[in-house]
């Protein structure tokens, strides 16, 4: 079960004061209508079971938050979608809403089977974390591991089970990065800058069979739970397309 919940958002003078780091305290002013024992098991958890990012388009400030997960979507849609007033400190309305539901894990292979091709747009600050160490730079292995995690938790009935790593490998090696363009990108945190990349990725699937299946599905998975670190507080913010 993935819920994906779009919202333009009304802020005081979008261009003087947007900022991807807002989304953030959306996300913490959200929480403060969640009950405390369920808030409490987000912070107990390693993978939390939302992905969430501002953006401006078309001038305006469009904020997506995905659920991944039936407990996700009984604790903070009802929230997200009775709320219309976020106090932080600005005030900033609520606009217009849209929800995108996806049921089971078959309709995402489904959707997935359309094309060769991906392209992954990194919106907001993406950065891993590896050995203890921060790293600013994509590879094909890192988001494979970052996302097999992230899927794990969302379709523990379609468990991708990689104890050896040489499953991960295996997709790796099977898709070929045609085209890139990458660029640093910050994201600060409680006075803390936190150093990752935007930009984006064209992949192609060389695949056969179920690993070209699998591999597609958790690309376009890609959209809904963000990539890296950090992606519940508005960082690793990624949108999928097909491309030809």
């Amino acid at each position: 079960m993935i819920t994906q919940i779009k919202m333009i958002l009304e802020f005081p003078n979008v261009e003087e004061t947007f900022t991807p780091e807002w989304a953030y305290r959306l996300y913490a002013g959200c929480l403060k209508e969640v009950s405390n024992a369920y808030v409490e098991k987000l912070h107990e958890n390693v993978t939390t079971p939302v992905s969430q990012f501002l953006k401006l388009e078309n001038n305006k400030i469009v904020w997506t938050v995905n659920l991944l997960g039936e407990e996700a979507e009984q604790n903070i849609k009802p929230v997200l979608l009775k709320k219309d007033r976020y106090d932080i400190p600005k005030e900033i309305r609520v606009r217009e809403k849209t929800v995108k539901e996806i049921r089971n894990v078959e309709q995402l292979f489904t959707m997935a089977s359309t094309s060769k091709k991906h392209r992954l747009d990194f919106v907001t600050a993406t950065a891993f974390k590896s050995r203890g160490q921060y790293t600013n730079l994509p590879t094909i292995e890192l988001c494979l591991n970052n996302l097999v995690r992230r899927w794990n938790d969302c379709f523990p009935e379609c468990f991708i089970e990689d104890e050896d790593g040489q499953g991960i490998e295996t997709l790796g090696k099977g898709l070929f990065c045609t085209q890139y363009r990458l660029h640093d990108c910050r994201y600060t945190m409680k006075g803390n800058c936190i150093y990752g990349f935007g930009g984006h990725l064209n992949i192609k699937n060389n695949m056969t069979g179920f690993h070209k299946e699998l591999a597609d599905a958790l690309l376009l998975f890609s959209q809904y739970s963000g990539i890296g670190i950090k992606t519940a507080l508005g960082m690793g913010g990624v949108e999928h397309t097909f491309v030809s």
